[in-house]
């Protein structure tokens, strides 16, 4: 389910109100290439007298990190809430569209809906849990495994206020055309 069906409100005033840093993005939610993220080295939140290099990628990061738990937690109801999230990137291929560097990204997301997390969680570490002698762990895992809801999510990235200024420490190529 994408946040445009869970939210109005647009990437920036979501990650604004998220817990941790502020990120410098506009743009959209990063689901296709129209509708990137634009992360802006040059958004008012950078100081440009900072010392450090401005990290991109970072941004990014973060930017993965709450998507995924707005999706499937932050902005939906709560009867269909997931814990145990994990992500695993997939892929990342740096190209040019319409004529500017975008970084696209795919995952792997893992997650339990919470109501299996929390009877898991309860079998595990209840009276008959894994400190009990006869708890036994396999049949815990695969039930654990069973319950588990696997997503691929793409990330689409324009990167032009920053692209190619730090090559030698990220050791990324020109974007290939798409």
């Amino acid at each position: 389910m994408k946040l445009y069906d869970l939210t109005e409100l647009s990437p920036r005033e979501a990650m604004d109100a998220y817990p941790g840093p502020d990120i410098p993005v506009r743009g959209g939610w990063g689901y296709s290439a129209e509708d990137a993220c634009i992360i802006d080295k040059n958004d008012a939140i950078i100081d440009p007298d900072d010392p450090m290099p401005f990290y991109g990628v970072g941004f990014e990061k973060i930017f993965v990190e709450r998507r995924i738990h707005m999706e499937l937690i932050t902005f939906r109801p709560e009867a269909e809430r997931h814990s145990g999230i994990q992500w695993n990137m997939l892929s990342q291929s740096l190209m040019r569209v319409e004529g500017k560097p975008h970084d696209q990204l795919e995952y792997q997301v893992t997650a339990h809906e919470d109501k299996d997390w929390l009877a898991l969680k309860e079998e595990f570490e209840g009276p008959n849990g894994i400190s009990h002698p006869d708890f036994d762990q396999e049949e815990h895992f695969q039930k654990h495994n069973a319950s588990m809801k696997t997503f691929q999510m793409e990330f689409w990235f324009e990167i032009s206020s920053f692209c190619g200024q730090l090559p030698g420490l990220m050791g990324l190529s020109q974007p290939q055309a798409s």
